[in-house]
């Protein structure tokens, strides 16, 4: 299992990948899928990012999602992506997102794989999705 030690202080780091990189997608593991966008995801999305670490309790992680979806809503509904699980829960997700620090760049962000679905190489299979998509953008 794998979560987000909060015991280390955050730090920004820019770690740049040139365009065209990336020449194959990984495909998702047998049974899960890939789901668009949708406002349904908020409470699942802030269960995943809870149960990661990414942020600390559900409050928190409600006010992130409003939070871009009051930034930058076009970017959440066009380039983040949501996996689902065999039975249907949201197993990982993903997204590219302006930066901040480097506004002409976007970033790879909110990258998390639930716990019951981890070492079946999802999040390599949504960065590798995400990387070609920004290619083609």
């Amino acid at each position: 299992m794998t979560i987000c030690d909060t015991n280390i202080p955050f730090t920004k780091v820019l770690m740049v990948l040139p365009r065209n990189t990336i020449h194959t997608e990984t495909p998702l593991h047998e049974g899960y899928t890939y789901a668009p966008w949708r406002e349904s995801f908020r409470q699942p999305w802030t269960a995943l990012m809870v149960e990661t670490g990414l942020v600390p309790d559900q409050e928190a992680g409600l006010a992130q999602w409003d939070k871009m979806m009051n930034e930058a809503p076009e970017m959440l509904r066009e380039h983040f992506r949501f996996v689902l699980g065999p039975e249907g829960d949201l197993a990982a997700t993903a997204g590219l997102f302006p930066g901040h620090d480097f506004p002409d760049r976007l970033r790879l962000h909110w990258v998390a794989t639930g716990l019951n679905h981890q070492h079946r190489g999802l999040a390599k299979s949504i960065i590798t999705a995400l990387a070609k998509e920004y290619d083609r953008m």
